[in-house]
């Protein structure tokens, strides 16, 4: 079966979809080109994963969705959580990005209690020549549940969009699917492609590099990458 397809292409853009799993471009033991990954995050950008959830009323990150997995990935290959908060929280600084609201410890006992705008945007380098984007979508309610609408899912990819633009440099960047899963934008797989592939060919003149987006192999079943 094929694994890519070119669904767009002009000048030196281009748009790709493929079956593979994220993690794997995520985390290479090498790699000569710098490629940006895009990591779907809730809008504290929380850094604690939850495996043992009999231990928590209100677990925070699962470690199934796309940001547990990076979490636990980071960690695997060397990164510390506190490195990781750190980076994140130097990142938010020097550019005075300011949350949409703070949290008590009432309405949130664990984690972080500043909240961000959907589509807020974290860069961090990773190993190999990977550079992150962590980029905000989810956020939690009261039950530390992530809650995403699907005109969220339209904001997150556009303003996605223009950061690429912007900071992209022209680098490979592979996006995985959002809105499927836990963050419950209730959007099927073949929903979420066609609203990322409209998005990105609608401002094709902000793509200066090939964009991939990516759709974890066991879910081709939920969607065809000729769609």
């Amino acid at each position: 079966m094929k694994r890519n397809n070119v669904v767009w292409s002009v000048g030196d853009g281009k748009i790709n979809i493929c079956y593979a799993d994220i993690m794997k471009f995520a985390f290479p033991k090498k790699s000569r080109r710098k490629k940006i990954i895009v990591i779907p995050v809730n809008t504290s950008f929380d850094t604690i994963v939850d495996e043992e959830i009999s231990l928590y009323d209100k677990p925070l990150v699962s470690p199934t969705t796309i940001h547990g997995r990076w979490i636990k990935n980071m960690v695997r290959h060397g990164f510390k959580i506190e490195d990781i908060d750190s980076a994140i929280d130097k990142y938010i600084g020097l550019r005075n990005i300011q949350p949409l609201k703070i949290l008590s410890t009432q309405e949130k006992r664990r984690g972080k209690l500043n909240c961000f705008e959907n589509g807020t945007t974290v860069i961090m380098k990773g190993k190999n020549n990977i550079e992150f984007f962590l980029v905000a979508l989810s956020e939690f309610d009261e039950n530390n549940k992530a809650q995403t609408s699907k005109e969220e899912v339209f904001e997150f990819v556009k303003k996605l969009l223009d950061i690429y633009d912007s900071k992209g440099q022209g680098y490979e960047m592979y996006i995985p699917l959002v809105g499927t899963g836990r963050s419950r934008a209730g959007l099927t797989h073949t929903d979420s492609l066609h609203i990322i592939k409209s998005i990105l060919t609608l401002n094709g003149d902000k793509i200066h590099g090939t964009i991939n987006v990516v759709i974890y192999p066991k879910d081709r079943d939920k969607v065809s990458i000729f769609e």
